[in-house]
This record gives structure tokens, C-alpha cells and sequence, in this order.
């Protein structure tokens, strides 16, 4: 976070957890916002549920968008 202005692109990895974490999200949140505010570019990346089960904090892509707060509760 101390560099995050000196950088081109800022890497997020979205999970069930992302937003829902208490201060931790919150301050991800604030990262983010620096992160848009200064130009810097966001590359996304969401950690979808498998076939096997393997990928516990995944949830559904669709999920990031199911309340109007932008949780990521499933």
C-alpha cells in the first residue's frame, strides 16, 4: 500500500471474503479508492467455485452483485 502510487496496475482478488471482512475490507476499500483516484488501473480477478470443490473462499460471479451494498455474502 506505501507504493501503490508509484504503480501502473493494482491486482485484486476478489473472494467471498473481499468485502465482508470487517476492518480488513474496510481498508482494502480505502487501497482501492487511492488506487481509482490516482489513475491506477484495476485488474480483477475472481476466484471462482470448481467442479471438485477445491477453492474454498470462491463464490458466484453473480454474487458480487446481489445487494445493493455490493456484498460478496453468499
Amino acid at each position: 500500500a506505501d507504493e501503490l502510487l508509484e504503480c501502473e496496475q493494482m491486482l485484486l482478488y476478489l473472494t467471498k471474503d473481499t468485502w465482508t471482512s470487517g476492518p480488513a475490507s474496510e481498508a482494502l476499500a480505502n487501497e482501492v479508492e487511492v488506487a481509482m483516484t490516482a489513475g491506477v488501473r484495476l485488474l480483477l480477478v475472481h476466484e471462482a467455485p470448481s467442479w471438485d470443490k477445491s477453492t474454498p473462499n470462491s463464490c458466484p460471479f453473480e454474487a458480487f452483485f446481489a445487494c445493493e451494498h455490493g456484498t460478496s455474502l453468499i
